[in-house]
């Protein structure tokens, strides 16, 4: 889970700003290893991509169902 993520939405309309903050609170509490395919630095870089573009896609289909 990405437990500081889920925190920094909590309580918050989801507009582009707090998504962007809670990606980046998620990333924030990742530390991983580097290795010869990525550094460090490029796998928080991805995770919060991923961060991002998970919760869009919730936002999205909660939007949707509504």
């Amino acid at each position: 889970r990405a437990t500081p993520a889920e925190e920094a939405l909590a309580g918050h309309a989801p507009d582009a700003a707090t998504v962007r903050a809670a990606a980046e609170a998620g990333a924030a509490a990742l530390s991983p290893t580097g290795d010869v395919q990525a550094s460090p630095e490029t796998r928080v870089d991805i995770a919060r991509s991923c961060l991002r573009r998970g919760i869009e896609l919730a936002v999205s289909r909660a939007q949707d169902r509504r």
